[in-house]
């Protein structure tokens, strides 16, 4: 499988823009596989860094529309922690981004925002508010209470008073 699908890569290469329209592998991806979330991630692996990138945007695709499982949810995270090493942190909110659209992806999306908040990066910080904020936008997803404790810590640890007050907006949404 993923040899077919580096070929569908290829041939959806636009040489041009230097991109892939990953929809029409998505497409296809779905028709023939039976795990279709599964066979783009083991792909990712796989491939060459050249097709890194595309293979995540289809893995959110996948994810968006439902084709992706909350253990699922941990590969793509991880295939987003590597190609945000080259492409740059906005990859995580790509990805955040189409988790957040899938309610039985929420588990996962909690132990993220877990594992952000464990670590003393002020990027990730704010990236873990970006995410719950989104969970309450898209859907009533009741956050755990343990997490929503550590959420109010990490909003009184900010230093940046507008930021502070952000964070707290987020958590009297939830």
């Amino acid at each position: 499988m993923p040899e077919w699908i580096i070929t569908l890569l290829t041939k959806n290469y636009d040489e041009n823009y230097g991109v892939v329209n990953s929809r029409p592998v998505v497409e296809a991806v779905v028709k023939e596989s039976k795990y279709p979330f599964r066979d783009v991630a083991e792909t990712f692996y796989e491939a060459s860094q050249r097709w890194q990138l595309p293979l995540v945007d289809a893995m959110r695709t996948l994810a968006a529309t439902g084709y992706c499982t909350s253990s699922d949810a941990r590969l793509m995270l991880d295939a987003t922690r590597v190609v945000a090493e080259d492409a740059g942190s906005e990859e995580y909110f790509k990805t955040v981004n189409a988790m957040a659209s899938a309610q039985a992806l929420a588990p996962a999306v909690f132990d993220f925002v877990r594992l952000l908040l464990s670590e003393t990066n002020e990027s990730r910080r704010r990236l873990a508010f970006y995410t719950v904020a989104l969970l309450a936008e898209k859907r009533n997803t009741l956050v755990p209470e343990r997490l929503r404790a550590q959420l109010r810590v990490e909003a009184d640890r900010e230093t940046s008073p507008e930021r502070q007050r952000q964070f707290r907006d987020v958590l009297e949404r939830l």
